[in-house]
């Protein structure tokens, strides 16, 4: 069977190469004794073995993955597909915890994963009197859930952050998630009352002492232009007040944290675009303007985990578009296509040199033995057309795999983006397995 990391995308007739192929990976996807739950605790065992002593960052989200362009082929009774966010699509979510090396910020593997969908007919908000249901019993549970699942995979770091955006801001979350060895960096939702004040948290923030003025780019979109924004740097230690809803109500009656506000000042603010307004809210002690800039630098990381839905959806492997019409092994589908669009992620962020980790944090030593082989094809006989990377490290893996997928290696040409690695992960696991059968062969 070809091995889906090993033809990057997830539409079972195209990464197939064969009929055979194809035949071999439905049996695979549908087979009961390949569980879903296996294939997420080897992805939790890989990231464990390569954490030893880091402090990481777990950057946890949620992302929709939407099948309702197979909906009539998919049966109505499937446990496993569900009502997505507008409650009429059919599908599921995937919300996983990417674990990042804070020394180089670079993306490891994954330390929690959970698949969930809703079910047909399920109550809504109102008719569940949510407010006062239990945070357990709650979607968004998760967010804790997946901390408490991550802090275990990642117990041998000298220290995890678990970062979260404006929905894992619960105070349920606050209390549980914080230990010695993890703190959380989230981004602030609610004006939240305070213990030791009348203002609320916004105000408060926003009238404390102006630490710093920065710089930084802003990229543009559909909504912004590209930009310098000058930013105001605020930070002040508070105490937050438990919600008066709160379920259960042993929890503590405060937090203490560190709020940090960074916000756009207004004269870099083109006319008709809002200001870059974050509200963090984080557990990690802030001794200087440095500590506090770093950790909004850190939860602005939040961009590789978006970048990775983009490569798992739209932008690579094009996941929504598979045909298999049952739901649990569309589920391990997404998983293995979410470790294949993590490989082409790591490889286009080793593409400068910078980053020296081994390639076998990607590849396996054999693979590696095999890069070799054709690192030796790929290079010429002038210094241009050679790797300027170190043997063996995941920057060279990048500059062999890059060339394998149409990039020529000169310094005049852009540098190789996500499409040009997927094409060469392709074009070299092709020729690993051929390599591998010569081998056997001649054994």
């Amino acid at each position: 069977m070809t091995d889906i990391t090993e033809n990057k995308t997830a539409i079972v007739n195209q990464f197939s190469q064969s009929h055979n192929d194809q035949i071999a990976t439905y049996r695979f996807l549908h087979n009961k004794d390949v569980q879903l739950e296996d294939l997420i605790q080897a992805s939790y065992n890989h990231c464990s073995a390569n954490v030893k002593g880091l402090h990481v960052l777990s950057i946890q989200d949620t992302s929709e993955i939407n099948y309702q362009n197979i909906a009539g082929k998919l049966k109505a009774n499937d446990p496993d597909i569900g009502p997505v966010g507008n409650n009429i699509d059919a599908g599921y979510f995937l919300h996983p915890n990417l674990v990042i090396d804070t020394k180089d910020m670079f993306p490891i593997g994954f330390s929690s994963l959970i698949l969930w969908n809703r079910y047909w007919g399920k109550l809504d908000k109102n008719q569940r009197n949510y407010q006062k249901q239990p945070i357990e019993e709650k979607e968004s549970f998760r967010w804790i859930s997946s901390a408490t699942t991550s802090k275990e995979v990642l117990k041998e770091t000298s220290h995890t952050t678990i970062v979260g955006d404006r929905e894992s801001d619960m105070y349920e979350e606050l209390v549980h998630v914080p230990d010695e060895k993890t703190s959380l960096l989230i981004r602030s939702r609610i004006n939240r009352r305070l213990y030791d004040s009348k203002e609320k948290l916004f105000e408060t923030i926003s009238g404390s002492e102006l630490k710093a003025v920065y710089k930084i780019e802003i990229k543009g979109n559909k909504n912004r232009k590209d930009r310098t924004a000058e930013m105001q740097l605020r930070f002040k230690k508070v105490k937050i007040l438990r919600p008066k809803n709160t379920v259960p109500r042993g929890l503590p009656k405060y937090v203490e944290l560190w709020a940090i506000e960074a916000k756009e000042q207004a004269e870099s603010v083109p006319e008709g675009e809002e200001r870059v307004l974050w509200r963090i809210l984080t557990t990690l002690d802030i001794a200087t303007v440095e500590d506090a800039l770093k950790y909004v630098q850190w939860y602005a990381f939040r961009w590789q985990i978006e970048q990775l839905f983009r490569l798992l959806k739209t932008k690579g492997f094009n996941i929504e578009s598979s045909q298999i019409a049952n739901g649990s092994s569309l589920k391990k589908l997404c998983v293995i296509a979410l470790h294949a669009a993590l490989q082409v992620l790591q490889l286009t962020l080793s593409r400068t040199g910078e980053n020296k980790k081994n390639a076998e944090l990607i590849f396996t030593a054999e693979e590696v033995n095999f890069l070799h082989i054709v690192s030796k094809k790929l290079e010429g006989n002038t210094a241009k057309l050679k790797s300027p990377f170190i043997p063996e490290s995941i920057a060279w893996a990048s500059w062999i795999i890059a060339r394998l997928g149409g990039w020529k290696g000169y310094v005049s040409q852009s540098p190789p983006g996500h499409i040009t690695m997927k094409n060469g992960l392709d074009v070299f696991f092709q020729q690993f397995q051929g390599w591998k059968l010569a081998m056997e062969w001649q054994n």
